[in-house]
């Protein structure tokens, strides 16, 4: 289960018209990644595939940025692992037929944010 770019999810998408299921849209998760960090998140996840299609890291200050690779990989295993409880964690978790308006456009991309919580 490897990780993709935006462009790889792009072009992936774009074959798979003929998908079944919706996919599964987080707007304001909570995430504490492998270097300790609580990060919030908004992401689109395709269950039929176990993949994340775009993530982004919703920032305090300025805008929504896209999510590193490194960030796609762990939240990416976090989701596959805790799927089936998500449901139960107060998470708003949303059924679509098709990716979000705030998906189909590039977000900025920097790299993550490593200094003190604000």
């Amino acid at each position: 289960m490897g990780c993709n770019t935006r462009e790889e999810n792009a072009e992936e998408l774009a074959r798979d018209e003929d998908r079944s299921g919706p996919l599964l849209v987080a707007e304001n998760w909570g995430h504490i990644g492998h270097d300790h960090i609580e990060r919030t998140y908004r992401f689109v996840y395709n269950p039929n595939r176990g993949k994340l299609l775009r993530l982004d890291e919703i920032r305090r200050v300025g805008a929504p940025v896209e999510a590193s690779r490194d960030e796609y990989a762990d939240v990416q295993e976090s989701v596959v692992q805790n799927l089936d409880m998500m449901d139960s964690w107060a998470l708003d978790l949303t059924e679509v037929e098709q990716m979000p308006d705030w998906a189909q456009s590039p977000a900025p991309y920097t790299a993550p944010f490593t200094g003190p919580a604000l």
